[in-house]
């Protein structure tokens, strides 16, 4: 009867062990992200508000950003398709060729410049001991279009939350206030420019009519991305920052920038080739003043209406955006994306 006994316990104890090694290994899997839409109703907005069905990321894109708003439609990072800048950062050109390019911290740089459109982005970054440059990252963007003015860009933070949205948006000088919510939308008094919340918090679809189309996110600089690049990022300063993905409707053969250069068809590639890291230099032909100043050296682009533009505060004018004179810098304190101080 003991023998017997003793048999049923360690039976149990091997159905136990069992069934605690297949709950981990469910636990430790990754199956797709996918998510549950259940009606077909129309929105308000024009877009279906629900769709039927389970909706799940392509195996091409794992990490994709689903939404039953715009039908199971997976918007994809980007940061491995033409004309993506991501990381730290990384580049592909219009020809299709990976690049980074490092330029220096607190500074801005000439992304995309051309007679109807110009693009300067915001650089923040560390320099850690030892090291002979800047770790970078794209903050902001300063959007030069006819004769408007477009900025987006990331609040600082400290520790990183995915559910709180971190934009900072303005248009010729006035603040954006998108409503929260998957699918929400702002468009300009013309209809020139829309913005469309892919998720509920740090993921936008940008389009500028007739230019340009943009999936533009926020996202944090890791702590394991920190420990395999040596980036020594703090709880103080996760340097969120922006991954870009853009689709030009309309450049012109002249069109240059760090990444504009890429598309223009004279275009040839300076980069090595084959390397881990191919470097992209220029810092001195692409660097601008500010982030809403059109004059790296590298400068194509021509206002539809230029003395409109130059009058309203552009070029070296000091009162962007409403802002009085100011120096700003990616050293500043929470709650701003770089702060000013007069």
């Amino acid at each position: 009867m003991a023998m017997k006994k003793y048999k049923y316990q360690l039976l149990l104890v091997f159905i136990s062990v069992t069934l605690v090694l297949q709950a981990a290994v469910v636990v430790g899997s990754k199956p797709p992200k996918d998510k549950h839409c259940k009606a077909d109703k129309p929105g308000d907005d024009g877009y279906l508000s629900h769709c039927t069905g389970t909706i799940k990321c392509p195996e091409s894109c794992p990490e994709c950003h689903l939404s039953c708003k715009f039908c199971g439609m997976a918007h994809c990072p980007k940061c491995d398709r033409v004309g993506s800048v991501c990381q730290d950062p990384r580049f592909i050109g219009g020809d299709g060729q990976m690049f980074y390019f490092h330029g220096y911290k607190d500074s801005d740089f000439c992304l995309v410049t051309d007679k109807g459109l110009h693009i300067n982005a915001h650089f923040i970054g560390k320099r850690t001991a030892n090291r002979t440059r800047d770790f970078t990252w794209v903050q902001a963007l300063g959007i030069l279009f006819d004769t408007h003015k477009f900025y987006v860009g990331s609040k600082r933070v400290g520790k990183w939350h995915s559910s709180v949205d971190q934009f900072v948006l303005y248009f010729d000088g006035y603040s954006i206030s998108l409503p929260p919510g998957e699918g929400s939308k702002w468009v300009s008094p013309n209809r020139e420019l829309s913005i469309v919340r892919v998720e509920n918090a740090n993921y936008l679809n940008v389009e500028i009519t007739g230019l340009l189309n943009s999936s533009i996110g926020i996202v944090p600089v890791t702590k394991e991305d920190s420990r395999v690049h040596k980036y020594e990022i703090t709880d103080a300063d996760c340097f969120a920052h922006l991954e870009l993905n853009f689709d030009f409707f309309k450049l012109t053969d002249s069109v240059s920038g760090v990444l504009g250069q890429s598309y223009a068809p004279s275009f040839v590639n300076p980069v090595k080739k084959g390397v881990p890291m191919p470097l992209m230099g220029g810092e001195k032909n692409f660097m601008a003043s500010s982030i809403f100043t059109p004059d790296c050296e590298a400068v194509q682009f021509k206002a539809m209406h230029h003395s409109s533009i130059v009058g309203s505060g552009l070029g070296r004018n000091p009162h962007r955006l409403g802002m009085p004179s100011a120096v700003c810098s990616s050293n500043g304190s929470e709650g701003s994306g770089f702060v000013c101080k007069r």
